[in-house]
């Protein structure tokens, strides 16, 4: 099985390069791991969000968390972000291709009415609050493991237009 992360691009993301934090995003679907190939993903995920449209993804205010790391926990600043209808719509038929497809999610409990979107803040990119981007691109990304300790390897990009 791959472990895969699916996220809404808010800065360039190339396709088949690696990250230790990847570029600004707002993840879709937390990892979760998958007994598919990259391109059946790609494929299915493609069919499912075809001419969707942009999503305007809305800064609302700065927090602090921590993610997981093999050793413990790293601390993390976010941005936390509107859920807006279109968001959360996006999100929500994210969520359903994946269980179509058998998805083991890692953290179940961040889907579906308990989504809290927002934009990790990475070196010195961060989504301000009270500002916008519009995005239209999902990026699948794999990883040997979700922890911050791997390298996430962006393995493709859909349109949203």
């Amino acid at each position: 099985m791959t472990t895969y992360l699916v996220v809404l691009e808010l800065a360039p993301m190339r396709i088949d390069a690696e990250y230790h934090r990847l570029p600004l995003h707002c993840t879709l679907a937390f990892w979760f791991k998958l007994n598919r190939t990259v391109q059946e993903l790609h494929d299915h995920i493609a069919k499912s969000a075809a001419r969707f449209g942009t999503v305007d993804v809305q800064g609302t205010a700065i927090a602090f968390t921590s993610g997981a790391k093999l050793s413990g926990r790293v601390p993390l600043a976010v941005t936390k972000v509107e859920l807006t209808p279109r968001l959360q719509a996006l999100h929500l038929l994210i969520r359903d291709t994946l269980i179509g497809l058998g998805a083991d999610f890692i953290r179940p409990e961040f889907l579906g009415e308990s989504y809290k979107p927002h934009v990790t803040h990475v070196a010195k990119q961060k989504l301000l609050p009270g500002t916008a981007k519009t995005c239209d691109t999902i990026c699948i990304v794999s990883a040997p493991s979700f922890e911050y300790d791997y390298p996430r390897r962006v393995e493709s990009k859909i349109s949203l237009v």
